[in-house]
């Protein structure tokens, strides 16, 4: 049912990840392909894990070969003084359609505030370059003020800010994602919905008021799907992950569907769409 439901959307998965061969723990395309097509998707972002511009370069230019991956959202240090000539050189490559970044230090809950950050998000904006928030619930009450400084910026608030599925605790986390829920410019990834101390057959119960309180903020016009693989833990698999997420949006309609796990993800990263 599941390879129905999910191919009958050309479904994309807006948030996977690649290690490399070199590591111990590789994931490569490879591994990840099967998987897709077991569950019917037409193709995925991969978001770098790792930082590091070398890092950032071997996942463009794998990309490249294997046609799955429809885009890719690196990892640059938007506080370095030559973030413009950074971005220009990695523009080069055609499936680059978005950045994260955190600091190394992120005891600092305002750091996406900071003035060194500024000119960076601003030169995104300026490449038409969307911005995955890697934040967690402490640093989510920036988020509005950055919207209103960067209101050309195309973000999302990557796994949902992180909440804490496992403990059940939906406060000040909803008070916070209904806020930059008001911020028309800011999108939402149903993703990481894994804690690892929670079995995963429990999990689309414990993660369901989750789901519903962004579906409710943010409505099916700015959510995407990502399964987070491979990080979900080991007992997760990536079917697992497409199921809880599809039990999830269970009573959304086909149309709702198509924007959640398809249409949201192309016109967030200005994909060129596959075919469905």
């Amino acid at each position: 049912m599941t390879v129905l439901f999910a191919s009958t959307f050309g479904a994309i998965d807006a948030h996977l990840s690649f290690r490399s061969a070199s590591q111990e723990d590789a994931h490569l395309p490879e591994h990840a392909a099967p998987l897709l097509a077991e569950t019917g998707a037409a193709g995925a972002i991969a978001v770098q894990s790792r930082r590091g511009i070398g890092e950032s370069e071997w996942l463009l230019q794998l990309a490249e070969s294997h046609p799955f991956i429809l885009g890719v959202v690196v990892w640059v240090d938007l506080s370095s003084p030559n973030v413009e000539r950074i971005l220009d050189r990695l523009c080069a490559f055609s499936l680059l359609k978005g950045v994260w970044y955190s600091p190394d230090d992120t005891n600092d809950s305002a750091w996406l505030l900071h003035g060194d950050l500024q000119r960076g998000l601003a030169a995104l904006s300026q490449r038409n370059l969307a911005f995955d928030l890697a934040i967690q619930p402490r640093e989510m009450r920036a988020v509005p003020e950055l919207a209103h400084r960067h209101p050309e910026l195309r973000m999302a608030v990557d796994h949902m800010a992180r909440p804490r599925v496992a403990a059940g605790e939906r406060e000040p986390w909803g008070v916070l994602m209904r806020a930059i829920a008001d911020c028309p410019s800011v999108s939402c990834k149903v993703s990481g919905l894994f804690a690892g101390d929670v079995p995963p057959a429990a999990h689309a119960a414990r993660v369901q008021p989750f789901v519903e309180a962004v579906v409710r903020l943010f409505g099916f016009q700015r959510l995407m799907f990502g399964s987070d693989w491979p990080h979900a833990p080991a007992a997760a698999t990536y079917r697992s992950a497409v199921e809880t997420g599809l039990a999830c949006v269970e009573a959304a309609s086909d149309e709702q569907k198509g924007r959640f796990l398809r249409d949201n993800a192309v016109d967030f990263y200005s994909l060129e769409p596959p075919a469905a």
